[in-house]
């Protein structure tokens, strides 16, 4: 197959993936590379800190009619590979992918795991067992997002050769890497403050150590007072609010150790690889999607969830072994440039992909970048 375009069906239009897209545009500059997304930025995100976006690289069509779905799936089928961003919940992917596999067209999924926790994780994984029979026998693949997401799609019974790791990516910033000479430990957290997140766990460690640890808190959310009536007057701890995207790089460059303490299933966890590409140490729980990347002691920690003392431990860990200097900040950097920016990513699918639509059986992890 040769393959002359791409359509990237997504539930809106999203930073996480645009340098993505972005990119795979640039390096297959004889593909057209198309993103339909059922809406814009969301409201909600744009209070978190989304930005708009725009793209000279490839097409965005928002809220595409029945018609545009239509000619998209149905036209060009022997040189249109599709993309799904999940299976569920949004129209235009619901239709999108009916007729995908109703036309017999070349596509795959890209998602992260549901969530397979409590009696509803059960009923989520019987969902996907009864209503993603037809998907899992014509999709030519699954990208499966996260540390997670693997281990989701064979429980939903998925061939394991049609399983993919995969990971979001961004663009690295071209802001210096801070060579941190602070005494102190200096830690952020950036992301919602709500319980799902333990960020209540991350400070009860930083007050154990705070004569040599500050911590920035970078988010909003209905726990921020509860969050502040255990930091109470201690000057360890500070709240700096929403910020916008574009300015977390910059954030990062000031910090040490960024903490991700989530006790529920989360995301990938974007801020991860942001704080990699400014060679911040990272601590995370298994919950995170991006713990994935965490395959060597000098890029970062997984921790226990709902253990102040777990990650507190991982702060002075961390620090008795060197791996906080500028050499080790320096090592984390080069390895998030080499995997996780979106030339790295684009690379990696184009790769996968031109394996899989034509039966060859070279696939590999988007870490180990070598056939398996």
């Amino acid at each position: 197959m040769v393959i002359k375009r791409m359509v990237f069906w997504e539930p809106c239009i999203s930073p996480h993936k645009h340098d993505l897209l972005s990119s795979l545009a640039m390096q297959q500059s004889c593909v057209e590379v198309l993103l339909c997304a059922q809406s814009g930025i969301p409201h909600e995100r744009i209070k978190q800190g989304w930005e708009p976006i725009l793209s000279s690289n490839y097409e965005t069509i928002v809220e595409p009619s029945g018609e545009v779905i239509k000619e998209l799936v149905a036209g060009k089928l022997d040189s249109t590979v599709h993309i799904f961003s999940g299976i569920r919940h949004f129209e235009i992917i619901t239709k999108a992918l009916a007729l995908a596999i109703n036309n017999k067209a070349t596509y795959f999924i890209m998602s992260e795991p549901r969530v397979f926790e409590n009696i509803t994780g059960f009923l989520r994984l019987f969902q996907s067992w009864i209503f993603e029979i037809k998907v899992r026998k014509t999709t030519k693949g699954v990208f499966a997002i996260g540390a997670n997401g693997p281990h989701w799609f064979k429980l939903a019974g998925y061939s394991e050769s049609k399983i993919i790791d995969f990971a979001y990516y961004l663009s690295a910033s071209d802001k210096h890497i801070s060579q941190c000479t602070s005494d102190r430990i200096n830690v952020a957290y950036v992301g919602a403050l709500i319980a799902q997140k333990g960020v209540k766990y991350l400070i009860e460690a930083v007050l154990n150590i705070k004569n040599y640890t500050s911590l920035n808190v970078i988010g909003a959310g209905p726990d921020e007072t509860k969050l502040k009536e255990i930091v109470g007057k201690e000057t360890c701890v500070s709240f700096v609010g929403t910020i916008p995207n574009s300015l977390i790089s910059f954030e990062l460059t000031k910090s040490d150790i960024l903490v991700l303490p989530s006790i529920n299933k989360d995301g990938w966890g974007a801020v991860v690889s942001e704080a990699l590409f400014q060679g911040c140490f990272v601590i995370v729980t298994k919950k995170v999607g991006a713990s994935a990347v965490v395959i060597d002691q000098r890029i970062g920690c997984v921790v226990d969830g709902k253990s102040s003392e777990s990650i507190e431990k991982a702060i002075i860990s961390a620090r008795k072994h060197g791996l906080l200097t500028s050499e080790m900040r320096s090592f984390r950097a080069k390895f998030a440039r080499d995997t996780l920016t979106g030339e790295a990513g684009a690379k990696y699918i184009w790769d996968v992909i031109q394996n899989k639509v034509n039966n060859e059986p070279r696939v590999y992890g988007f870490l180990k970048h070598e056939s398996t």
